[in-house]
């Protein structure tokens, strides 16, 4: 939010510029032209070899680009004006094969207002920078939005509301952008006075095996973990996160009560499982015991490890602004849980949003 937030939205939705990528020099693959993007989505990610957080961003525009490059997505690394020297060395180090460039006048830094790294900015099939500096966990899901579309589709559909698309890598979670729905329904976020004024359930009183965070936003941001199925659609939703491991045998326990509550509030209830443990492990459990809800790894254990888990299952309740209202053991707490969810669903004002939202569009 703020003024950097209201300039983003002013260009989000317009024309991309394309006399931007004259700009770029030095590229390593082949270079992006006007020509060569016209009619195909674009995701762009900032970074700097000297940045080792923005290395992350290379990390998950690389995931896309090796899923989607044969659907046509274009992946584009745009190099900080400083340090490029050993640009080329830390791609391969990332394993990096998209096309990268450098900005060595910086033009295109300024005219993006890229403030840190990495940036993430996606451009649709009719040349639009349709999201401008969006979380680093909203891109998978925003990538996968402009696929789908035609570029007619794309013409006219919905931009993301003023202040809704958060910047990369600051906020705790999220869906395709901060406001839109993965239907591209948009619609804003109320802001921090409306969650301020709800009456939240009770906290849990006592939180064992973990930091107590209730009241808190999470103390490192999703968008290490690598999502089994395609990311989750986070926006306008209560998300559940469970911490869990395929050897647990209290995570098993757990996942029947997870997987109820999720078939029955999938509308409004994200209800979503991140193990530590590495992707053919999990997808060979989740092929046993089979259940609905999405599931992620992340092998680097990012957020677990913030909030100083160390036993699991370990559930935490985030309300639709990313902060945790509620945490505790699914398996021995799932009575108070579903209680939970129930009575967040009831008071939360993203939740309200975006359902009078999506009721708003099946009008039209």
């Amino acid at each position: 939010r703020g003024e950097r937030r209201e300039a983003l939205d002013a260009i989000q939705g317009k024309p991309f510029d394309n006399s931007l990528w004259a700009e770029l020099k030095q590229w390593s693959g082949t270079p992006v032209t006007p020509e060569s993007i016209k009619g195909k989505p674009v995701v762009i990610v900032t970074w700097a070899t000297w940045y080792r957080t923005s290395h992350e961003g290379v990390r998950v525009a690389q995931e896309l680009h090796a899923a989607h490059a044969k659907d046509g997505l274009i992946v584009v690394g745009i190099h900080d004006p400083a340090g490029f020297d050993s640009a080329a060395d830390t791609a391969r180090e990332q394993k990096a094969t998209f096309p990268s460039a450098h900005d060595a006048s910086g033009r295109v830094k300024a005219a993006l207002m890229v403030d840190a790294h990495p940036d993430f900015y996606l451009i649709d099939r009719a040349g639009r920078l349709r999201f401008a500096d969006i979380n680093t966990s909203s891109v998978a899901s925003a990538a996968a939005l402009l696929l789908a579309e035609t570029q007619e589709q794309a013409e006219s559909a919905p931009v993301a509301g003023a202040g809704t698309a958060s910047k990369g890598g600051t906020d705790e979670m999220s869906g395709t952008a901060a406001g839109t729905t993965a239907s591209g329904v948009a619609f804003d976020l109320p802001d921090s006075g409306a969650y301020a004024a709800v009456s939240w359930p009770p906290r849990a009183k006592r939180v064992q095996n973990a930091k107590d965070m209730q009241g808190k936003k999470l103390p490192a941001p999703l968008g290490s973990e690598k999502y089994l199925d395609g990311a989750p659609d986070f926006a306008g939703k209560i998300v559940v996160i469970d911490f869990w491991a395929t050897w647990c045998p209290p995570c098993r326990k757990a996942m029947p009560g997870l997987d109820k509550l999720y078939e029955q509030n999938k509308a409004d209830v994200l209800v979503m499982g991140i193990s530590d443990e590495d992707e053919p492990t999990v997808k060979a459990f989740i092929k046993k015991f089979k259940h609905t809800y999405p599931q992620a790894v992340d092998q680097k254990n990012k957020v677990a490890s913030a909030m100083g888990i160390n036993a699991i299952p370990h559930v935490i309740v985030l309300s639709s602004d990313g902060i945790i209202r509620w945490q505790g053991n699914p398996a021995g707490e799932m009575a108070t849980l579903n209680r939970t969810v129930a009575m967040m669903l009831k008071v939360d004002p993203g939740v309200k949003a975006r359902r009078e939202a999506e009721a708003e569009a099946l009008k039209k």
